[in-house]
């Protein structure tokens, strides 16, 4: 029984079935009760010895998914390219906050360096050059916390416009809904660059520049910071 089973396990499908089909026509037409029952143990062996294999004859070839047709290339790049992209500005966030953390704890020296490694991260991250201004105003260097906040206001001046002209674009397009996802981001840097303008007025009038210090401090108010009617008084004399 052992041979016969191993020789019908290398058969294909269709001589299996034959055999199956072959031994019990020989089992209707034999009238011979011994040989009825040896043919009928031989089919139903046969049977039960290749049910197995028939029904695993096409899930031996794997079938193709879609995953398999479609090459991973494109894909993988687009995702190395955005990720590319977001580490850099990741890692100055990340920054920033252990600077702004530092600053707190009167280590001054330490978080200008923090604020400096995120713009080595990412040039054209402003909250690093506003950070780094503050911090340099607590230690007196009024020259230094000047140019951080002049480079931090440019840029946010810059990209505030940029989102404002893509949005203007965007209406005439019919975009309504794109419209509004690029005034949102010019939204969200107005807070920052209204307190950069009125920062940057107290640093001025440190530096007895009063004529600059009063400017600053009227942009701060048009764009609604909420700390400038002191500073209007005492400064802008209004």
């Amino acid at each position: 029984m052992n041979l016969l089973k191993i020789s019908l396990t290398d058969l294909s499908w269709s001589w299996k079935k034959s055999i199956s089909l072959i031994l019990f026509a020989t089992f209707r037409s034999s009238n011979m009760i011994k040989t009825k029952h040896i043919l009928f143990s031989l089919v139903v062996s046969l049977f039960f010895m290749t049910t197995d294999v028939w029904g695993q004859e096409k899930a031996e070839e794997p079938l193709q998914t879609e995953t398999d047709t479609i090459s991973p290339v494109s894909t993988d790049q687009e995702e190395t390219d955005g990720l590319a992209l977001k580490v850099p500005l990741v890692l100055a966030t990340k920054l920033c906050v252990e600077a702004e953390s530092l600053k707190k704890r009167g280590k001054h020296e330490e978080a200008i360096q923090t604020y400096t490694e995120a713009l080595e991260e990412s040039p054209e991250h402003y909250p690093a050059f506003i950070g780094r201004a503050g911090t340099k105003f607590l230690k007196l260097d009024f020259q230094g916390a000047l140019a951080d906040y002049d480079a931090g206001i440019t840029m946010m001046v810059s990209l505030k416009e940029k989102y404002e002209t893509q949005a203007k674009i965007k209406k005439v397009f019919g975009d309504v809904t794109g419209q509004k996802i690029e005034l949102d981001y010019a939204n969200e840097i107005t807070p920052a660059l209204a307190d950069g303008y009125y920062q940057r007025g107290n640093v001025k009038q440190f530096m007895d520049d009063l004529t600059g210090a009063c400017d600053d401090i009227k942009k701060a108010k048009e764009l609604g910071h909420n700390q400038t009617d002191y500073a209007m008084k005492d400064i802008c004399a209004e």
